[in-house]
């Protein structure tokens, strides 16, 4: 018969649900990137100089915005899923 492993000390947290947390997180980044690219924008209008930069720039908020999008609703999905039990 094995002995049981030692103990470490280190115990797993309780069961928490971090996803008010998580999405407080992910939309200021996506408040705040929209504040400094429609700065850029804003500016870059002024001077009459916006270029395939800025559309790249863009092209990747649109992505960028999408992607949070998406992880929003899977912790959504995954957060109903957990409340409701299902395997």
């Amino acid at each position: 018969m094995a002995a049981p492993a030692p103990s470490t000390g280190f115990q797993m947290p309780p069961d928490e649900n971090h996803a008010l947390a998580l999405q407080t997180v992910w939309w200021t980044e996506v408040a705040i990137a929209t504040v400094f690219i429609g700065l850029r924008f804003w500016a870059r209008s002024l001077k009459r100089s916006l270029g395939l930069d800025d559309v790249v720039m863009a092209a990747s908020w649109v992505s960028f915005v999408l992607f949070y999008c998406l992880l929003d609703c899977s912790l959504i999905l995954s957060w109903l899923m957990l409340m409701n039990d299902y395997p």
